[in-house]
């Protein structure tokens, strides 16, 4: 195995700090998009939107509305069940 001359070595050194140097921007960067530089950045804008989201009439008033219906379904059911059962002669 050969070793490495020192001239390989400060080059191996020098191309190892470009690409530190390098990521490092890139990851700054990124951490901007994230979470902003001076403005709402990514991860707040997630947020807000999925708020609105929670909040908003239209999808809060058809969850209400799918309640409604199930319990109109289940009432249906019983109904149903409860006749079907007084005409046998089981009940009443």
């Amino acid at each position: 195995m050969a070793l490495m001359t020192e001239n390989q070595r400060d080059t191996m050194m020098i191309e190892t700090h470009a690409m530190v140097t390098t990521h490092t921007e890139l990851l700054n960067g990124l951490t901007k998009t994230l979470h902003g530089n001076g403005q709402p950045g990514m991860v707040s804008t997630v947020k807000v939107i999925q708020t609105r989201q929670d909040e908003c009439p239209a999808r809060l008033q058809a969850k209400r509305d799918n309640r409604m219906f199930y319990v109109a379904v289940i009432s249906l059911v019983i109904t149903v069940a409860t006749v079907a059962l007084s005409v046998a002669g089981v009940i009443g």
